[in-house]
């Protein structure tokens, strides 16, 4: 293994331990990287494992490594691996850089020679060792290299002149090396070297940051040294460091593991216990804080953060020669001053330091309580702080005098003030006491904070001096000396000038320096003057030029599509008050660029963020998605949880925001700056490198923000990102003071170059100017101000986060206005809606530009009736009004005009997209502000079918359980206009039509329109677009006429020449011709197709920028033809798509461009699949792929039928055959790996190819790949299926009983595959209701199966088949060939095919739809019309045809004729009430002779008595003989059956029947029915029984399917008092279904009880049990009270309806 994979690996040391070795052995060695077999060598731990590794010599050993972990379920860490950045070339060899050889040597040398005290050893013997460890393996070091690293690995050796020596049968001279007792120990092996490690441990550690960096080897040192010391052994270290122990996993072990680590050695009990307190004690000392301090700015207020801590270093550089604006700074201690001395010292140091500051005019901050150098106990900037008080000062401190006891009165700021003040007052002349009062600022007092002592009173004291040219004028300002003894006395004179020296100090002139000074006093004033007006002309306008050239490519607005990752530093409480300008730059309106901007992810270092900074003020109006350093801790999160989170990120439609040091409100605590790195630096490294994978470099820009100069920990990650995005950084900064220690950082450190700052770094354009020039930037966005109208008729505002968490759908405003009300941008608008371009808002509010079409009266007639009712005697609360439209027909701009006439009448918004949070989104706008509102109209154009069945189930659900929730009843919950885009529909279908005709008033339209336009363009051919370019508009008005849409698009198609180009309009035509969603594309993903190899920058005026992307430089031909637009809805992100405008256009340039390339339309295709795009997958990489799965995958829908496959593959098919089809969709599924694209494959194969053995393969590949799907079991079992049909309907093959023998392992291979998707059903039902269709191909599978049989075997009895599939141990003698297996296959097809019947009558006669409208081209797998055929056919086969003569088969024969009669399941039986009493009442007869039978067939022989006479019974011809007592037996009876059935799928006839013949009236109290208690104990044990059969009824709320009310109680007497559910629907006139219960006239028909509604409304208390109510009643009034109530009887248990308090009547 080279040295750099070997670096990998040890960059990812501590995510490999989780690995164990046992996973990847055996693919290792069956690549031949390992020779031991796996069962011959065992590996503790992976690291031994990598040990060996790293000594292979195969070139293949890192990359096979790599494919084991991705093998094992490790491909997260293997990619991690893979893509760690080693600095060292991957191709470097040894040969080329011997160094790399050195750490591997000095641990070999080390490990063998440190234990030979003053031993000696020749060199050749060391040679010799190194060479046996395959140190050496392409090259061989000179003996002077050689000796040269053994000294530097061993201290104080000593290596003789060559002596002459016998080595062999030679003599030859040979080199000795003398004492070998010491070594040093250097990481790289050139340079100091270091300390040893025993010198190390004799030193002492400071705390556990060192032990922690320790390897194995220098852990075993240290701890040799510990334990000697306590006369402990150290022979079990060596354990210790051959399992790879090394600090960091020392400091995590307990005493129970060293036991374990340490138990084949047996060590004592103390060695035990002294290493596990020996941990205790490293984890328990302090960890040592950063070091470094920020100082308070120049001129700035003191707040409550404002503070230092004690022993930290600042930054004590001045700046002598620069601006005089930039403050110099004095830092001075005050350590040897009596306390009484302070002030007058602190004040005599002021006086010189602030006159020097104004004689040279510059700003200055001179310090005490900070060391300005460096001493024996103390470093340069160290801060120490003076002890003061607070409280007011004492006179008697102020004359030193001392209290009664003798000591002398604590020192106060105020003290301190004064003494400054009276020196100030006495040091200048009167008349400059003016400039000095505005001049030398008062002190200001920053608290010194001592980490253990929070009551310390220890103070820096700092006086800024500001030299401002408006208030000095030209003065010179001399200085009173007597003040200052030292310079008084020294040169006698009064007064004096100071300056500064070239060292910063303050220097009294003499005479002579004086006269000169005052000579050049001049200079130093124009010269301040120029430094003050450069600080107020800090926005400069090549600032704004050269930021728009890092951000938008030198244009005025952004035209290409970006992604933006932003870096904020934190925001200190200095940096908001920084005076009035800097206040106002940090203020809320001046930081919403971030929102603006929307970039992807927001790195933010700013610990307080979520409290105070940024975040938090944008928090209230923007939705954001919030990331922590925990979100990417390996330790915390498996690699599941973190591709899951990955995943979900690169679709994120919010910004991300990830606080890099803390957040407080899940207790991340913010780290300093040294545990940072150790802690969580990698996981800040992780995210990074997330987003990086998911975007990509290449349009990536990270603005890195400096808005103070607390930037520490952002400067270490910083190198992070420079490193990996070197081309794609910019940073702003307000001034250079706050920019200063980032940029000195990345220089120092080498991550950048000076050139590199100067081009990138954005300085001194205050925030507020930053904030405009980027919202310039970027394109304008809609009003934030959304409006909403309510039932009362008011307006209501929308809060604008809350739009944004609609980020689904778009809602129209009320009172929608454009954000730009211009003529240009109306004129801008119109153009793009002519071209091609969905009919924006805008267009609807500047008329006339949007056609109101004919029949846009009919639409809004049919929106309008359904806003009012869903349709005569539906209980639907959604309705629905399908609009069926050709392409470039207006369907969708006119369905989007209904919504503009209604939008302040009716909420409208427009479905963007279908995703789970779709429906709750539409329910949040739906009663938003609103206790009782009006019906939410939508609009949904061309979505897929199967989403938007999902939605309306949802949209219907919650309509259901919202009419509960309101005061008053209402019939429409919400109206969805469904837009549908076909070339061809049936005349038939139901719904609006818009077709590609134009009537003449349209026409007329169209050519005044064509007449102003073009009157518009001859007067101002600059302002305004050629109407020739207006294609849409044109195509419309030539009334789609095929020649000149041919004409047309052939002249600008031919016009495009670039090669590129052509390629471009060719996939984005091909894409959208053939995906049925017409999905626009994102333009980032078609960087790799289109091979742009334009360089990121280029130079402009000598200023560096950004080169656009390739949809910016597109030619004017182009942009006729596609439409380049920017996502400009509140909620989105930066997202630049392309498309054509419509697909007339798309079919018309796809034609003339395949006719230039001579390209087939598979070609097409694999040409797109073939590109690079697909190799590095990004986040819109997945956005292409669903666009190519909806091509290949989505099934057309023509004439309302839904065709068997999508019209790519009908049209590759038709015009190339079906194989090159199938060849395209196994290229589709190499990309994208989808199991429903394997079933694709499978079921062409099926249809189009009869290709059964790669059906079945791919069938098998799908349902490996995602087990827990039906549908794709469904496929695999109808693989065999339709093979066995296919080779029954062949009459030319000759059937042999081999052939036989083939149809029945087909016919078993299929049932298979249906009983696996019914255990898939089952084990998922909790999830989703269940897929039926199973249950219909088993019948067809047990059909086909017998029908094959009975025609190719001639039994000599018609009776000889029948028997053999009824009679457990008959077998006729044409079947003796079968094998045990195929005989048990027979033996069960009656009891599966019973099941099956029984399963799907279940589910048609218990479970009801929750709505009753069809979706187009929908397919139902519950076709019950053929139940009846089947069940008929297969009573042929099963049942008996002739009366037999034993008593239970004449009983059986009794069953198989009530079947043939109609049936003799519950809902057959209801099927026969309206066509044939004859057949009912002869079941019934049939049935009463098999009651009293014995058989184990009674229980169905009860069930079918009791279903026959319960219909005859809603008839009234119920049958003279039958007793009411006798009905009850029954019940009983069934009852009693039930409980002895084995376990299993539950039978709800029993308890239906039982509770409603036993439910207790007066009428029926003088008969047999049961006690109240045991009526409610069969009540629960029927409810658990139906939750037994539907466990998703109990947990999901939303259902596909809801539990039918068949019955309901009578009001007349036992036998006639059973009323069936259609009772309800007659006579309600269009009364909606709440309505019906208050008829009066029910009241005659269905028994009315009494009870007691209790608490919650969902309970009545009736008789001595509790009946649920059908919906939760919200009424409270009525809660506990006295109610009246219908009884319905359900399938779970009995419901009350129609509950209405006593008083109602």
């Amino acid at each position: 293994m080279n040295v750099q994979d070997w670096q990998r690996l040890q960059k990812n040391w501590t995510s490999l331990r989780d690995v164990h070795p046992d996973d990847v052995i055996p693919y290792l060695y069956q690549e031949g990287i390992l020779e031991l077999e796996p069962s011959k060598k065992k590996f503790d731990n992976i690291y031994q494992l990598l040990d060996i590794l790293q000594k292979n010599k195969s070139s293949d050993c890192f990359q096979c490594f790599l494919d084991a972990l991705r093998k094992t379920g490790y491909e997260f860490l293997a990619d991690k691996i893979e893509s760690t950045e080693v600095f060292a070339d991957s191709t470097l060899k040894p040969r080329s850089d011997p160094s790399l050889l050195e750490p591997k040597a000095r641990e070999i040398l080390i490990r063998k020679f440190v234990e030979k005290k003053d031993a000696e050893v020749f060199l050749h013997e060391v040679r010799q060792e190194l060479e046996n460890n395959e140190v050496f393996i392409e090259i061989t070091w000179t003996n002077d290299k050689l000796k040269d690293f053994m000294a530097k690995v061993f201290n104080g050796i000593e290596i003789t002149p060559p002596i002459r020596r016998r080595h062999g049968n030679k003599r030859t001279k040979l080199i000795l090396v003398k004492n070998l007792c010491k070594y040093s120990n250097t990481d790289d092996g050139e340079g100091d070297t270091m300390p040893s490690i025993q010198e190390q441990v004799n030193k002492g550690f400071q705390g556990n940051q060192q032990v922690k960096d320790l390897s194995p080897l220098e852990l075993k040192e240290f701890l040799s040294s510990r334990m000697e010391s306590e006369g402990l052994p150290i022979k079990y270290l060596d354990i210790m460091e051959q399992a790879h122990i090394s600090g960091k996993i020392f400091l995590t072990l307990e005493e129970k593991d060293f036991e374990k680590i340490l138990s084949k050695s047996d060590p004592s009990f103390g060695v035990i216990r002294f290493l596990s307190m020996l941990v205790k004690e490293l984890l328990e000392q302090p960890v040592l804080l950063d070091s470094k301090e920020t100082l308070r700015s120049f001129d700035s207020p003191v707040t409550h953060f404002t503070v230092y801590k004690k022993g930290r270093c600042c930054d004590t550089s001045n700046f002598i020669k620069d601006k005089t604006t930039r403050p110099i700074k004095m830092f001075l201690t005050v350590d040897e001053s009596p306390q009484h001395k302070i002030p007058e010292f602190i004040a005599s140091e002021v006086i010189p330091f602030a006159s020097a500051c104004l004689n040279q005019r510059r700003n200055g901050i001179i310090y005490f309580g900070i060391h300005g150098r460096a001493t024996g106990s103390h470093q340069c900037g160290e801060i120490v702080g003076i002890p003061l008080d607070q409280s007011e000062a004492l006179p008697s401190v102020q004359e030193g005098s001392k209290t009664e006891k003798g000591k002398v009165v604590s020192l106060t700021q105020q003290d301190i003030q004064c003494e400054l003040n009276h020196y100030l007052e006495k040091a200048f002349i009167q008349g400059h006491q003016e400039i000095i009062k505005n001049t030398v600022r008062d002190a200001k007092f920053i608290p010194v904070i001592i980490i253990d002592e929070p009551r310390s009173k220890l103070w820096v004291v700092e006086v800024d001096v500001n030299a401002s040219s408006e208030l000095l004028k030209d003065e010179i300002i001399p200085t009173v000396l007597k003040l200052l003894p030292i310079h008084g006395r020294k040169n006698k004179i009064k007064d004096g000038v100071f300056t500064f020296s070239s060292d910063g100090i303050p220097k009294l002139l003499d005479s002579a320096q004086r006269h000169n000074f005052e000579k050049n006093h001049k200079r130093i004033l124009n010269q301040r003057k120029q430094d003050e007006q450069k600080e107020q002309d800090q926005f400069h306008p090549n600032l704004r030029t050269k930021l728009l050239n890092l951000l938008t490519g030198g244009n005025e607005v952004i035209r290409d599509m970006m992604f933006f990752f932003l870096v904020l530093s934190p925001i200190t409480e200095h940096s908001l008050q920084e005076g009035a300008d800097s206040r106002k730059s940090l203020s809320t309106e001046n930081l919403q660029f971030v929102k603006y901007l929307a970039p992807e992810i927001v790195f933010d270092f700013d610990s307080r963020g979520s409290e105070k900074g940024i975040y938090k003020v944008l928090e209230a109006s923007e939705v954001m998605r919030v990331l922590t350093t925990d979100n990417f801790d390996e330790s915390k999160r498996t690699l599941e949880e973190m591709k899951e989170q990955g995943d979900s990120l690169a679709i994120e439609n919010k910004i991300s925001w990830f606080f890099c040091n803390g957040y407080a409100p899940t207790e991340v605590l913010p780290l300093s700056s040294v545990e940072w790195n150790k802690k969580r630096k990698t996981c800040f490294q992780e995210c990074l490198r997330l987003f990086i994978n998911t975007f990509g470099k290449e349009r990536v820009t990270v603005l890195i923000c400096l808005m103070s100069k607390d930037c520490d920990i952002m400067t270490d990650a910083s190198g992070e990102i420079l490193s990996k995005l070197s081309d794609n950084w910019m940073v702003l900064a307000e001034s250079e003071e706050v920019a200063h220690n980032w940029q000195q950082q990345v220089l120092l450190r080498n991550w950048v170059d000076k050139q590199d700052l100067y081009d990138r770094c954005v300085i001194g354009m205050p925030w507020d100017h930053v904030n405009i020039t980027i919202q310039q930037a970027k394109r304008p966005m809609p009003s934030d101000i959304c409006y909403l109208p309510t039932s009362t008729g008011a307006l209501i505002e929308v809060k604008e986060k809350k739009i944004k968490d609609w980020c689904h759908i778009d809602v129209l405003s009320a009172d929608f206005k454009p954000s730009d009300e211009s003529d240009e941008y109306s004129r801008k608008i119109e153009e793009q809606f002519y071209r091609g371009e969905q009919a924006q808002w805008s267009n609807f509010y500047f008329k006339p530009q949007v056609l109101v079409r004919d029949k846009h009266k009919l639409l809004m007639t049919h929106v309008e009736k359904a806003l009012k009712s869903p349709g005569k005697g539906k209980r639907n609360k959604v309705a629905i009004v399908e609009l069926h439209h050709q392409p470039m027909a207006g369907g969708t701009t006119s369905a989007k005009q209904v919504l503009w006439d209604l939008r302040q009448q009716y909420r409208c918004c427009v479905v963007k997209t279908i995703k789970e949070q779709t429906a709750q989104q539409l329910n949040e706008l739906h009663k938003y502000d609103e206790r009782n509102p009006k019906p939410l109209l939508i609009l949904i154009d061309n979505e897929d079918e199967d989403k938007l069945a999902k939605l309306l189930e949802e949209l219907e659900d919650r309509g259901q359980r919202r009419s509960f929730d309101v005061d008053e009843m209402y019939e429409v919950y919400c109206v969805a206009i469904i837009c549908r885009r076909r070339t061809s529909f049936a005349r038939n279908t139901k719904g609006v039509h818009f077709e590609q005709e134009l009537s003449k008033n349209e026409l007329q339209w169209f050519t005044e329109k064509d007449k102003y336009l073009s009157q518009r363009f001859k007067k101002d051919e600059v302002s305004f677009m050629d109407p020739k370019f207006l294609i849409a508009f044109n195509i419309m008005k030539q009334r789609f006429d095929p020649k000149y849409i041919e004409t047309t698009l052939s002249m600008f198609t031919d016009s495009v020449v670039e090669e590129i180009e052509v390629k471009l309009l060719k996939m984005v035509c091909f894409l959208n011709l053939y995906d049925p969603s017409f999905t626009k594309i994102s333009v980032s993903c078609l960087d790799d197709l289109l091979l742009d190899r334009k360089g990121s920058w280029g130079t402009r005026k000598k200023m560096l920028v950004r080169n656009q992307k390739w949809e910016a430089c597109l030619s004017p031909a182009v942009k006729v033809l596609l439409n380049l637009s920017s996502d400009s809805l509140r909620t989105a992100k930066n997202r630049s798509t392309v498309c054509t405008f419509n697909k007339v256009i798309a079919e018309g340039v796809l034609k003339r461009i395949v006719m230039r390339t001579h390209q087939k339309v598979s070609e097409i295709m694999l040409e797109l699949l073939d590109s690079s795009m697909f190799v590095e997958q990004k986040h819109d990489t997945a956005s292409l792929i669903n666009i190519i799965n909806n091509i290949v995958k989505t099934r057309v829908v023509i004439g309302g039928i839904k065709q068997k496959f999508s019209q790519f593959l009908l049209d590759v098919k038709k015009k190339e055959g079906p194989k090159i089809a199938v060849n395209v969709l196994e290229q589709v599924f190499e990309i994208n790996n989808d199991p429903f694209t394997a079933q694709l494959i499978a079921r062409f194969y099926m249809i189009e190819l009869k290709n059964w053995e790669d059906a079945e393969i791919y069938a098998r590949r799908a349902t490996s790949k995602m087990p827990t799907n039906s549908y794709l079991w469904d496929t695999s079992a109808q693989v065999y299926q339709c093979q066995l049909q296919d080779e029954l309907s062949d009459a030319s093959k000759t059937v042999t009983k081999k052939v036989i023998q083939h149809w029945i392992s087909l016919s078993i291979k299929s049932l298979d595959m249906f009983k696996k998707e019914e255990e898939v059903n089952d084990a998922k039902c909790e999830e989703h209701e269940p897929l039926l269709a199973c249950y219909f191909g088993e019948l067809r599978a047990i059909e086909l199966i017998l029908q094959g049989i009975s025609k190719n075997v001639s039994f000599s009895s018609p009776l000889s088949l029948h028997q053999f599939l009824v009679d457990p141990e008959f077998l006729p003698e044409e079947l003796t060939f079968l094998t045990e297996e195929e005989r048990r296959h027979f033996k069960s097809l009656k009891a599966i095919s019973e099941e099956a019947f029984t399963r799907l009558n279940d589910e048609n006669i218990q479970m009801k739809t929750t709505f009753d409208f069809a979706l187009d081209g929908q397919e139902s797998y519950y076709d019950y019309e053929s139940i009846g055929k089947l069940s008929l056919t297969l009573e042929n086969y099963f049942g008996l045809n002739e009366i037999p003569l034993r008593m239970p088969e004449k009983e059986f024969y009794n069953f198989t004729q009530a079947k043939k009669l109609g049936g003799t399941h519950l809902r057959e039986l209801l099927n026969l009430r309206d066509c044939s009493v004859g057949k009912l009442q002869k079941i019934y007869q049939l049935m009463t002779l098999n009651v009293k039978s014995e058989s184990v067939h009674r229980f169905k022989y009860l069930l079918t008595a009791i279903g026959s006479c319960t219909v005859l019974m809603l008839l009234n011809r119920c049958p003279s003989d039958l007793d009411f007592n006798t009905l009850l037996s029954w019940c009983d009876n069934l009852i009693e059956l039930n409980k002895r059935r084995p376990r299993g799928r539950c039978f709800l006839e029993p308890y239906l029947y039982y509770i409603m013949y036993n439910f207790p009236t007066e009428e029926r109290s003088k008969y047999k029915i049961c006690s109240s208690d045991e009526l409610a104990s069969v009540i629960k044990s029927g409810t658990a029984a139906f939750m037994v059969n539907n466990p998703s009824y109990a947990g999901r709320r939303l259902r596909k399917r809801r539990v039918t009310t068949l019955f309901f109680l009578g009001a007349k007497g036992p036998l006639q008092d059973i009323v069936h559910m259609d009772i309800l629907r007659e006579g309600m006139n269009g009364q909606s279904i709440e309505d019906k219960w208050l008829r009066p006239e029910l009241k005659e028909t269905l028994r009315q009880l009494e009870g007691i509604l209790l608490e919650g409304g969902e309970k009545v208390r009736f008789s001595r049990f509790e009946i649920q109510t059908s919906h939760p009643i919200e009424d409270t009034a009525i809660w506990q009270k006295r109610v009246n109530f219908y009884v319905g009887f359900s399938w779970a248990s009995p419901l009350a309806y129609g509950i209405k308090p006593l008083d109602l009547d």
